[in-house]
């Protein structure tokens, strides 16, 4: 028989065991004695998961303001020897990474809110640290410092945005001014590797060594816009149904190597 083991509710792992002689002893092999093509079906149905739980989280934020879809790419198996025997190391699952391409803007009137209109992130920090978002939903602080959704300052080329009382408008090129007087400057910062940058939730994202150093770019930026999510539903629930099929397939194809194995087993010790 196969054995499904499960951990919080989520597939972790296939073992294969028969019943050794009378009795309820059971013999499991390790993952170097099991059938390969049963292992290769159940690293298949873990991966799938895996790419179920993305599509889901990609669904779930498709009205969050600045978000970018995840994507995963399976490696291309022929055999479960590389899975199993050369590089017992190697994941189905050969990437993951997040797509920054651009979506659609979408007119709020709201004059704290803001979108970029090509590559770079705005910067914020929380005093100690540096992140960096798409998300341009502001707003203001008793100090009348730009601040974020989660009460981060907002950075600019000099520093903090402090937005005195007045009217303030903010030009394309990142330009803030109250009252015509330019009071600071939105920072713009891009990445070498973006998709290196450590994802920390809440649409933040932090750099790494990967990632390389930030660097300003020019892109536009837009008042009274914000940026929404480039989920696309469609898209998303296409994804979802193949995945659940290709899922399927995987354990259709555990059951009938399980079947085979119990009736060579139980036609071996007939004989």
């Amino acid at each position: 028989m196969v054995i499904y083991l499960y951990h919080n509710g989520e597939l972790s792992g296939i073992w294969l065991a028969f019943e050794g002689g009378t009795g309820q002893a059971f013999t499991v092999f390790s993952e170097v004695d099991m059938i390969k093509g049963i292992y290769a079906s159940g690293v298949g149905m873990m991966a799938r998961q895996t790419r179920q739980e993305v599509i889901s989280n990609n669904l779930a934020n498709i009205n969050t303001t600045g978000f970018k879809k995840d994507m995963i790419s399976f490696r291309n198996v022929m055999s479960a020897d590389l899975l199993l025997n050369e590089n017992p190391d190697v994941q189905a699952i050969e990437f993951s990474k997040t797509d920054f391409s651009q979506a659609e803007l979408k007119k709020t009137d709201n004059p704290f809110d803001f979108a970029i209109n090509g590559k770079g992130f705005f910067k914020v920090s929380d005093g100690q640290n540096e992140f960096y978002t798409r998300a341009g939903n502001f707003k203001l602080n008793e100090e009348y410092e730009l601040i974020t959704a989660q009460g981060m300052k907002v950075v600019g080329e000099g520093g903090p945005i402090v937005l005195e009382d007045g009217e303030f408008t903010a030009l394309k090129n990142g330009d803030v001014a109250v009252d015509d007087l330019v009071v600071g400057k939105l920072a713009l910062i891009d990445f070498e590797n973006p998709n290196q940058l450590l994802k920390i939730g809440s649409n933040l994202y932090q750099k790494t060594e990967e990632s390389g150093p930030g660097r300003g770019i020019e892109s536009q930026i837009h008042q009274g816009f914000l940026e929404g999510s480039n989920v696309s539903a469609v898209d998303e629930m296409i994804n979802m149904i193949v995945v659940a099929r290709e899922f399927e397939q995987n354990q259709k194809a555990i059951q009938s190597q399980d079947e085979t194995l119990s009736k060579l087993l139980n036609e071996t010790t007939r004989v």
